[in-house]
């Protein structure tokens, strides 16, 4: 792995059985750690209908069907069809499109706050582990609610430049 402060993170505050967001979830490392490892509920969100389809299949090869739903949406602060933009080789850095810039395919983006409102009960998430590209900062927009109800423990990739070209 090549991110062992995350999934010490992740590991450290998904406890066994609890629940766990994947939100950037490319091909499922850190979904299939928490399932496998804390036996997890996992929400996994990858935009990606390629990517999304690897995760899948991972899923179901890992016999997890039960524990990992995989979500083919892209979270952020308004909900629509939004321009996506797909890296030629590193699949983890495919993103959403600023505002105003094209992109390569169009995906559907759901805001969490009304999303995870028809989850009823309320599943519990104990960690949120988030990172597309830049649009962390739509994406936590539309959490507030659930952020404010559940403080699960988050861990956040960003960069300064990324999150600049999305306000």
């Amino acid at each position: 792995n090549t991110e062992p402060v995350t999934e010490a993170f992740v590991l450290e505050h998904a406890p066994e059985g609890g629940g766990f967001a994947d939100i950037g979830a490319n091909v499922g490392y850190f979904a299939l750690l928490a399932a496998t490892q804390r036996r997890a509920r996992v929400e996994a969100f990858e935009p990606n209908p390629v990517i999304a389809t690897l995760l899948e299949e991972s899923v179901a090869l890992n016999r997890l069907q039960d524990q990992v739903q995989v979500n083919r949406l892209a979270v952020g602060d308004r909900e629509g069809v939004l321009p996506f933009c797909l890296h030629d080789t590193n699949t983890g850095h495919s993103r959403l499109a600023a505002d105003g810039t094209s992109g390569d395919i169009e995906v559907p983006v759901v805001v969490w706050d009304q999303w995870w409102a028809g989850r009823q009960p309320e599943p519990r998430i104990h960690c949120v582990k988030m990172d597309i590209e830049g649009a962390e900062v739509l994406a936590l927009r539309g959490m507030r609610e659930f952020l404010l109800r559940q403080k699960p423990a988050l861990v956040v990739e960003a960069y300064d430049d990324q999150l600049r070209e999305f306000g």
